[in-house]
């Protein structure tokens, strides 16, 4: 790659390979499908910027019109994403946008009304692509203003008077403005030439991935895979000994008075162990980090299952229970509550011996109705956020401190 088209290379691997490996997984929640698309539409942003300087088959316009297909629906693709990080509906916001998004796109590619093709000039033995912009792009800055505009509105009234939601949103925030700035920053004559608003893109999926593994959204173990080890150490081996690999041939060839040939397989053999040197090192790595906590913590379960089918008291059952939860998830209280003849939900065990046992949920209250309409577990930073929290009572709250 020549010039800095090696930056839109690096983020585009970086795009593809937290894709697949999501797409990988099997249970999928809305906000992980969200960030998928996010991640498409910035490939497609990158990958069309970089097949333009790159000149790829078949012409620059098409990758023109693909980078800009990306860039159109960035906007957008952020607001969905907020949307179900939150977890907030919108019956008709959403959809609107959407078609508003596409619409554009499709009437532009067209005409070439509000961003026309660019021209392709040659200076100093480089190629360079001159946008001649006049009054109407203003036409198409200001929806994509109005969709930035929701997306801030929906941070602000989540936010407001809410710590547990910003510091939830702070990652997401942060994205946005790295993306926002970076956009600046590339209009700037200081930085022509520069694919800042590529590079912001990718330290913006940093941010959103951070912020979905703070919500513990996903398994780490869905990167952890050996094709995985092999794509990234075959990658750090270009990236980093290219160069080395060159002066290492042109050494064996003019100084050791080696064949073409020979120097050449000596230089791939090399590159071959490099690789695979990486590969182990990786291994071992992610191996120590990520994969025997997971191993420990799938022991405990499979110890949990072979347990309960020989217990028979409630009470031996309760505690196999709650060591198994506090050995998996690491924690410090941890209540049992049953449910009575009256529907309400009592507390029948507890980690500590010395935890009150003297309240419990009524049928109708918040945390049951959530969990009726909501199968699984619950994070206390998500329900905080929920309308329904807000209206519990402040005593009520004061029991989930």
């Amino acid at each position: 790659m020549s010039g800095y088209s090696w930056i839109s290379g690096i983020s585009i691997f970086c795009y593809l390979f937290l894709l697949l490996s999501f797409l990988s997984s099997k249970k999928k929640e809305g906000v992980i499908r969200s960030f998928e698309l996010l991640l498409v539409i910035m490939i497609l942003w990158t990958g069309g910027s970089m097949g333009m300087r790159l000149r790829f088959w078949p012409n620059v316009n098409v990758w023109h019109h693909i980078s800009l297909l990306g860039m159109m629906f960035l906007c957008y693709g952020y607001y969905q994403f907020l949307l179900e990080f939150l977890s907030e509906e919108s019956k008709y916001m959403r959809p609107f946008l959407g078609i508003m998004s596409i619409s554009l796109f499709i009437f532009n590619c067209i005409t070439n009304f509000f961003i026309p093709l660019p021209e392709v000039v040659s200076q100093g033995g480089q190629l360079q692509f001159l946008y001649h912009y006049d009054w109407k792009v203003v036409l198409l800055i200001l929806p994509m203003l109005f969709i930035l505009w929701q997306t801030i509105v929906v941070c602000f009234r989540f936010c407001r008077g809410n710590a547990i939601a910003y510091r939830q949103l702070l990652p997401v925030i942060g994205g946005l403005l790295t993306v926002v700035v970076g956009n600046i920053m590339s209009t700037l004559p200081i930085f022509t030439g520069l694919p800042v608003d590529m590079l912001s893109g990718a330290v913006n999926a940093v941010f959103l991935f951070y912020a979905l593994y703070k919500r513990k959204l996903f398994r780490m173990s869905i990167f952890l895979n050996k094709t995985n080890y092999i794509v990234v150490a075959i990658v750090l081996c270009c990236l980093i000994f290219p160069d080395a690999a060159m002066y290492v041939q042109q050494a064996l060839t003019m100084q050791a008075g080696l064949d073409s040939t020979t120097a050449l397989i000596i230089v791939v053999g090399g590159m071959v162990a490099i690789v695979a040197a990486l590969y182990f090192l990786i291994d071992a790595t992610c191996t120590a980090l990520f994969t025997r906590p997971e191993k420990k913590k799938q022991a405990l379960l499979d110890h949990f299952s072979e347990e309960i089918i020989h217990l028979l008291g409630v009470n031996e059952i309760l505690q196999l229970l709650t060591e198994t939860i506090q050995g998996v998830l690491d924690m410090n209280r941890l209540f049992v509550l049953v449910k009575d003849a009256a529907g309400d939900y009592r507390i029948e065990y507890t980690l500590n011996p010395l935890d009150e046992k003297n309240f419990y949920f009524r049928a109708d209250h918040p945390v049951i109705r959530y969990f009726e309409e909501h199968k699984g577990h619950m994070m206390m930073a998500d329900f905080a956020r929920k309308t329904i929290y807000r209206s519990m009572w402040e005593s009520e709250k004061a029991t989930f401190v």
